[in-house]
């Protein structure tokens, strides 16, 4: 009953489109909907056409709904997603945004 309750609650959470340009090394606020029980989570910045996963972000309180945040330096290209996942398990995805490019 307690993985059913904690797999609900982490459907709550949904990580919004960035809206502005992405840049390599440059700030990049990500906004996103939560509800009160969604479990702590950590952000994937993921590109699968090169294989690539960095952590950007650990330990992250889902009622702040909002982190601004340097991203490093990336390739430019597109294929790149964020994903909100668990920090016991970065395979269990709890939420993730479309496909988006960064640029340099």
């Amino acid at each position: 009953l307690v993985a059913l309750s904690l797999v609900a609650s982490a459907f709550a959470l949904q990580v919004e489109d960035p809206t502005d340009t992405v840049r390599s090394s440059s700030s990049l606020t990500i906004n996103w909907t939560s509800q009160s029980s969604d479990p702590v989570f950590s952000i994937e910045l993921i590109n699968d056409s090169f294989n690539r996963q960095f952590a950007i972000a650990n330990n992250v309180q889902p009622s702040l709904n909002t982190l601004t945040l340097t991203l490093p330096q990336i390739p430019s290209g597109g294929g790149y997603t964020i994903q909100f996942v668990n920090i016991s398990n970065i395979n269990d995805i709890f939420t993730q945004t479309s496909t988006f490019s960064v640029e340099d």
